[in-house]
């Protein structure tokens, strides 16, 4: 982010001679890499309890965040001083705005007595990386959540159990766990391409687009995966650092679900977003994916929805009659099949989310009819209460009376 680091360097220098470390060398790390990038997450499984951020270096009152006269600091990563005692390595991290590219960033240097002891740690991490078990989601920080979250990413429905089109199924294949294939990587680099692709899965809530998105990270274990945690102070200094964070995780891959909504805050700046994906530029040539979901595409800026360099696009419609056949036969597999056929030839354009709500409620009429179990009737009157409520949110509630639906229009 900086032409030299001497002045940087000068100010740790000091700091080793305060805390009588004279003899120990100072290393630049390509931040680049990602090497110390979950430092924080790391320490919490080695014996490194001890070993916290402090805020600025000692004798000097000021937080190591070179602010260029701006108002305020960046708040999604650690600055400061972390001195890990038993692995003998020092990281100093100062959060630099770079005033011509209108950007935070990072510049990081690494005191230990020998590379040695700086290698071993480093080796040490990757270790921990590589036995950590299932393969997580790390769901970004934010103003509200300063700490990264770990959720399991292989509890979901596989992607080869998704009821989806063929069409579908193909491009996911060829485009998305495609793209992170050796050819692929060889193919970008022969054609001197930066390797990074974005897809936008657009199509009426409810029709499996999240589904589609967990099972992706489920079927790439070796490929960080990121999901956008958007809070309400969330802006474009935040952004910036998250798509800093997925590009030095790469090979990565960056869930953004109701990407309008993210376009819609105030403190997001349209015009930025677009040049970081375009500056997404993995260094190590590993490949960077980004997955965004619309309900409501028509809504996106022409730049993002009409530039196929910046995403494809992948329509997730409503079910056809025959996935909605298989779903309503897996999920009531003792109903006869004309009531089956029946109920998935009246809920043209209801969602998956519209068929779990008829396989709810024809369970809740039957507990309510003090039956043992669902009747072909309890999941007819189900569907028809359903396809009610959807043709009635399709033309708008009345503005007068009473419009009753679910429980209450069986009444």
């Amino acid at each position: 982010m900086v032409d030299s680091t001497d002045e940087f360097a000068r100010r740790v220098q000091a700091e080793l001679d305060h805390r009588e470390l004279s003899h120990w060398k100072i290393f630049a790390i390509d931040i680049r890499h990602g090497v110390f990038a979950h430092i924080d997450r790391d320490l919490k499984r080695m014996d490194e309890a001890d070993a916290v951020w402090q805020p600025h270096l000692t004798g000097s009152p000021r937080p190591l965040v070179e602010l260029a006269g701006l108002a305020r600091e960046p708040r999604t990563s650690s600055a400061g001083v972390l001195h890990i005692v038993r692995s003998r390595v020092m990281l100093v991290r100062w959060k630099i705005f770079v005033v011509e590219q209108m950007c935070w960033g990072d510049v990081e240097l690494i005191a230990a007595p020998c590379q040695e002891d700086l290698i071993a740690l480093i080796d040490r991490m990757r270790s921990l990386r590589e036995k950590k078990g299932k393969p997580q989601w790390t769901v970004t920080p934010n103003a509200y959540c300063e700490e990264e979250l770990d959720i399991d990413r292989t509890d979901t429905v596989g992607l080869d159990r998704l009821e989806l089109s063929d069409a579908v199924r193909r491009r996911l294949n060829r485009e998305v766990i495609g793209f992170f294939d050796p050819e692929t990587a060889e193919l970008y680099d022969r054609l001197g391409m930066p390797r990074r692709r974005g897809i936008l899965f657009h199509g009426p809530p409810g029709c499996g687009k999240t589904s589609i998105c967990k099972a992706i990270g489920a079927a790439l274990p070796d490929v960080n995966a990121f999901i956008l945690n958007i809070g309400a102070r969330f802006d474009t200094d935040d952004l910036r650092m998250v798509f800093q964070e997925v590009m030095k995780s790469a090979p990565s891959l960056l869930v953004m679900e109701d990407v309008d909504l993210l376009l819609e805050c105030p403190d997001i700046s349209v015009s930025v977003f677009l040049n970081m994906l375009d500056g997404i530029v993995p260094t190590r040539g590993d490949g960077v994916m980004v997955l965004a979901t619309t309900n409501h595409p028509q809504n996106l800026v022409g730049a993002l929805n009409n530039r196929p360099g910046r995403f494809a696009t992948i329509e997730i419609p409503p079910p056809s009659v025959a996935q909605r056949e298989r779903y309503l036969q897996q999920h009531l597999p003792d109903m006869p099949e004309a009531v089956i056929h029946q109920v998935a030839s009246r809920t043209h354009d209801h969602s998956f989310a519209h068929l779990h709500e008829i396989v709810f409620l024809s369970g809740a009429y039957a507990l309510d009819q003090g039956a043992s179990d669902r009747t072909a009737e309890s999941v007819i009157e189900a569907a028809d209460v359903v396809t009610a409520s959807v043709m009635q949110a399709q033309s708008g509630f009345s503005s007068t009376g009473r419009s009753d639906f679910g429980f209450a229009a069986t009444k």
